[in-house]
């Protein structure tokens, strides 16, 4: 936006939209934006973080203390995103997630964040270019990436679950559950017979599955199929039965429609929810500060900037929540994926 200024075209875009700051990359034909550049320093500035507060907490654990400095920080961030959002959607499933759970929230968390930082206007008085900095998640495709990784994991995670209980029946979700219960004794605190008589409530009597290899075949038409729920289907075998089974058939293809059209939407939501609260605070804080040069007034300079200051902090607090809400409604999704009787 300074740039702009500068050149005597100031617009609120200007800090949004991309701009090429690597033409032909390698040779390759493809052109590098600002967005692309602060996506690739977000990851690696990420993946740094975690490795340092990885070692922190290693040292800790060996040292038999507490948890110090910023690592202690992002250990309650993750004890809460497992006890309060993971664990009441996954349940028995919550450890296998986590990675997926943490990695996305914390990967959107550091690309909002970046964008709050002037990068631009800083490099621009120091090395006089332009157009380095920006959001990561500012770029729609990137946020559409996201959401297509999450429908890709919710999908796939549900067709997974299809094919072990077709190829190995219940007895595979009380094994999952015995398993959990050996390793999350510190976070649910129940005793062994509270975890058994729950496996067994949830996952029935332990029925035979299949084997692998008609489970190779029916775990994805078997996902589907219970995708939709079943209005007509006969629990007993009646006269009536097949006339109630092709009406269920029927119900259960225009169920089926609206259903998946359903997480279609719910998933690009997430990408237009993100990418919208992002471009929304940078323009609003962009036009507060060019109504300094639109009026050319003095009088307007302290109500200007002290817009910008309160715009700011609460971008500050979008970036938080934006994070949170899509890592949220991913979570809601997997969990209704992975357990379709719910």
């Amino acid at each position: 936006m300074i740039y702009s200024i500068l050149e005597g075209k100031p617009s609120p875009l200007d800090h949004v939209i991309p701009h090429i700051v690597i033409p032909d990359f390698l040779g390759s034909g493809q052109h590098l934006t600002n967005q692309m550049v602060m996506q690739i320093v977000s990851a690696v500035l990420l993946l740094l973080v975690m490795v340092r507060i990885r070692a922190e907490i290693g040292a800790a654990t060996r040292q038999n203390r507490a948890v110090r400095g910023i690592a202690n920080v992002f250990e309650s961030i993750c004890v809460y995103l497992k006890k309060e959002v993971a664990q009441p959607q996954l349940k028995d499933n919550t450890l296998r997630f986590l990675p997926v759970v943490y990695t996305t929230f914390f990967f959107i968390l550091f690309g909002n964040l970046l964008g709050l930082i002037p990068v631009d206007s800083f490099l621009y008085y120091v090395i006089g270019k332009s157009h380095y900095g920006g959001t990561p998640t500012g770029a729609f495709m990137l946020n559409l990436g996201l959401a297509l990784t999450a429908f890709i994991i919710v999908v796939g995670s549900g067709i997974i679950e299809a094919f072990k209980r077709v190829a190995f029946g219940h007895e595979a979700h009380g094994h999952e559950a015995h398993e959990h219960e050996a390793h999350g004794h510190d976070s649910h605190g129940h005793d062994s017979h509270g975890h058994d008589s729950h496996g067994h409530d949830s996952h029935g009597h332990g029925s035979k599955g299949l084997g692998v290899g008609p489970a190779l075949l029916l775990a994805i038409p078997s996902y589907f199929w219970n995708f939709a729920p079943h209005v007509f289907w006969p629990k007993k075998k009646t006269a009536a039965a097949p006339i109630f089974m092709f009406l269920d058939v029927l119900m259960w293809l225009m169920l089926f429609v609206l259903e998946f059209a359903g997480l279609c939407i719910k998933s690009g939501v997430l990408a237009v929810r993100l990418f919208a609260n992002m471009v929304a605070g940078h323009i609003v804080v962009s036009a507060i500060f060019l109504l300094i040069f639109s009026l050319q007034s003095w009088f307007v300079v302290p109500v200007s900037i002290l817009g910008c200051v309160i715009i700011s902090m609460l971008e500050l607090f979008v970036a938080f929540l934006q994070a949170f809400v899509f890592t949220f409604l991913m979570v809601i999704f997997l969990g209704s994926s992975i357990n379709p009787e719910h």
